[in-house]
C-alpha cells in the first residue's frame, strides 16, 4: 500500500488530491498492486518502435512549445496594456498628477512577468519531471494509458458478470 504521508507528487494520478473522478478504491488497489511491482505490465518506452518514439516526442515538444507559447502570450498582453495606459496617462489622455495610477499601470507592466515565470516553472515541471526518476514524463503517461484501458475493461467485465 501506499504510505500516508507521501508528498502529493510523488503520488499516482488516481491518488492526487486533485483527482475529480470517481474510481472505486478497489480499483484503486488494484492499480495500487501493479505499481508496486517491479515490472508494471504496460508497454516500455523503450520497447516502442524508434519511428513511434520520435512521433511522441515531436508531439510533446509541440504541446511544451504551445503551453510556454500561451502563458508568455497572456503575460506580454497584460504588459502591453499596462504599458499603453502608463504612455496615456503620461500624455495626456487623463493627465493626472495622481501617483497610484502610474503605479497600478506600472504594476501592469511587471507583475505578469512574475506570474509568467512560475507558470513556465510549472509547465517545465510538468513536462520535464516524474514522480519516479528512473522514469520518465512519457513513461508515466504510457502507464497511465495503460491503467485507464485496463479499468476500463475490468468496469466493463465486472458490468457483464453482475447482469
Amino acid at each position: 500500500m501506499l504510505k500516508r504521508n507521501q508528498n502529493n507528487k510523488d503520488l499516482p494520478w488516481y491518488r492526487k488530491p486533485d483527482y475529480k473522478g470517481n474510481m472505486k478504491e478497489s480499483h484503486k488497489r488494484k492499480l495500487d498492486a501493479f505499481r508496486e511491482q517491479d515490472n508494471h505490465p504496460s508497454t516500455r518506452y523503450d520497447d516502442i518502435p524508434k519511428d513511434v518514439q520520435s512521433y511522441i516526442c515531436n508531439l510533446e515538444i509541440q504541446l511544451y512549445d504551445h503551453k510556454q507559447q500561451k502563458a508568455f502570450s497572456g503575460a506580454a498582453a497584460v504588459s502591453f496594456a499596462g504599458i499603453c495606459i502608463l504612455a496615456l496617462l503620461y500624455f495626456g489622455f487623463d493627465n493626472s498628477s495622481d501617483i497610484w495610477r502610474y503605479f497600478l499601470a506600472a504594476t501592469l507592466v511587471f507583475i505578469p512577468w512574475f506570474v509568467y515565470g512560475s507558470k513556465s516553472k510549472k509547465i517545465s515541471q510538468e513536462f520535464f519531471s516524474s514522480n519516479d526518476p528512473s522514469l520518465s514524463n512519457t513513461e508515466e503517461k504510457i502507464r497511465e494509458e495503460w491503467e485507464l484501458n485496463h479499468l476500463s475493461s475490468l468496469m466493463k467485465y465486472e458490468k457483464d458478470n453482475s447482469n
